[in-house]
């Protein structure tokens, strides 16, 4: 917006949820530099923006000089000048795991399509913790005041295009790792055990609690299109907004029958992850669903897309984006013309296996094939040994899964400091934890574990030391020994192992 145009007299003005007021300086969230000192009428004009936002009263109130101020608070990305919609749009239903993941997918085309189409934007993980201050490690994690604050984000992002959001009020993957107001301490020593977690391959409790309220939505929203994610990547909140939107279709089929079900790219994982993006199309194909491309351009529309963004500023600023969300753009276009990837998807598919779609489905099935190999008598062994440079994400769970596997077992876990905080959330007398201080003491770790008893030994490694973890494990002649990325392999490769041994049995 140039400052010097006039503002509409049907326009509501409303403040960007970001900036709070200390005497005549706005400060952005919990920066403690001003970002901007308001002159007087300034000042006047920006608290009388929360008794009456509307520009006909405001321009009644301090006269036409209001227009160059209202135009300058929203040049700057304080306030957002809101027209009223039109009437008898179609209506879209729009499924994103988190309060971002629709204006970095398709922001574009809502924009481009927002005076034909009422759209309602539905959240899952709308409780969050999750900031940009997590990468400057600075002590902002009060979940209320964080969530109200992105869901203000989202509401400000619907205003614009005239449209509703739902946020449905379930924990992101963080808070699901640990519900609380963390302190900075905390953090800083359960980050990666964080982020494991947020790579976890979803439950079947957690798809079951989404799916069920994908149906209410549909039940209680009369919808012309849905669209939803492919849910490309490894974040486990992206995988479970596609899973449980797929299972609530295939269960909700009298809801849906009359609308256009599109499925989206997800920004910026999508141009990360290229092959997981084939997978999952050739996936659902396989199952028997029917998708027809539909591109839609955005390259007149790129910078509106940008100013969108800048609405989530509570997560990233968008110079720091903007080259990932443009590399998506330009994926699988015969042009260098920017567009915004929807498949419609025509034909459901006749039955569809989450894990098929899942982005290490590889790694667990070959997982499963050697863990086959092992003898499975080892389920009597006196001792398993796990050897953690990364934190499992899901300790209780796992541990607790491996213990009621093997009843007869110890545990002997030998832990790196990233994986020290959350192995000390669980006790039992059959877990010995062992700690590893540095990276140097993993060599004569295994050399010592080499020249002791035997036992199935299964070492954690992380993606980036698989291969020194690889020739490590070449020591262990004697023993069943396994080399994963994270626990969350292992232990589905192990379910997948159990339940082909049984099957085996059966027969």
């Amino acid at each position: 917006m140039n400052a010097s145009m006039s503002i509409a007299t049907n326009t509501t003005i409303y403040k960007r949820p970001h900036y709070k007021l200390e005497g005549d300086q706005l400060f952005f969230l919990k920066s403690n530099r001003p970002l901007k000192s308001l002159s007087t009428q300034e000042l006047m004009v920006w608290k009388a923006l929360d008794e009456n936002p509307f520009t006909n009263v405001l321009r009644s109130r301090f006269g036409s000089q209001v227009n160059k101020i209202i135009a300058e608070f929203c040049e700057t990305g304080l306030c957002d000048s809101v027209s009223e919609p039109p009437q008898g749009r179609r209506r879209v239903l729009v499924f994103e795991p988190h309060s971002d993941d629709a204006v970095l997918s398709v922001g574009g085309t809502m924009w481009l399509r927002r005076n034909e189409i009422e759209f309602i934007l539905v959240t899952f993980a709308s409780r969050s913790n999750f900031t940009s201050y997590w990468f400057l490690e600075r002590d902002f994690f009060d979940v209320e005041q964080i969530t109200a604050l992105r869901n203000a984000e989202a509401t400000t992002f619907m205003r614009l295009l005239g449209g509703k959001h739902i946020a449905l009020g379930y924990q992101d993957a963080p808070l699901r790792y640990n519900d609380a107001n963390w302190s900075l301490d905390y953090f800083k020593k359960h980050r990666v055990a964080v982020a494991t977690f947020d790579n976890h391959r979803s439950t079947d409790t957690e798809l079951d609690i989404w799916k069920q309220a994908v149906k209410k939505v549909l039940h209680d929203n009369d919808a012309d299109e849905i669209w939803m994610p492919l849910g490309i990547g490894t974040h486990t909140d992206h995988e479970l907004t596609r899973n449980a939107c797929f299972s609530a279709l295939f269960e909700a089929t009298d809801l849906t029958k009359n609308c256009t079900i599109k499925l989206f790219q997800d920004v910026p994982y999508d141009s990360n992850f290229r092959t997981h993006t084939i997978t999952v199309i050739n996936e659902l194909k396989r199952s028997g669903a029917v998708l027809v491309p539909e591109p839609q351009p955005i390259e007149n529309v790129f910078d509106q897309k940008l100013n969108l963004l800048s609405i989530y500023a509570s997560q990233f600023k968008v110079a720091a984006m903007q080259k990932e969300v443009e590399a998506s753009s330009r994926l699988d276009t015969d042009t260098f013309e920017m567009v915004e990837h929807f498949w419609r998807l025509e034909k459901y598919p006749t039955t569809l296996d989450p894990l098929a779609l899942y982005i290490d489905k590889a790694v667990v099935e070959q997982t499963a094939t050697k863990l086959l190999k092992w003898d499975w008598q080892s389920q009597t062994v006196k001792r398993i040994r796990l050897l953690m440079i990364l934190p499992s994400g899901r300790w209780v769970e796992d541990i607790e899964f491996l213990m009621k596997t093997f009843p007869d077992t110890h545990f002997e876990v030998y832990v790196s400091p990233a994986v020290a905080a959350e192995v000390t959330q669980f006790y039992s007398s059959r877990v010995h934890v062992y700690h590893v201080t540095s990276s140097k003491g993993w060599l004569p770790l295994v050399m010592r574990l080499a020249l002791s008893r035997p036992a199935p030994t299964v070492f954690i490694a992380g993606e980036k030391r698989m291969r020194e973890a690889n020739l490590l494990a070449k020591l262990w002649l004697l023993s069943d020994s396994l080399v994963v990325p994270t626990m969350d392999h292992f232990v589905l490769a192990l379910r997948q192992a159990l339940a082909a041994t049984s099957k085996r049995k059966l027969n």
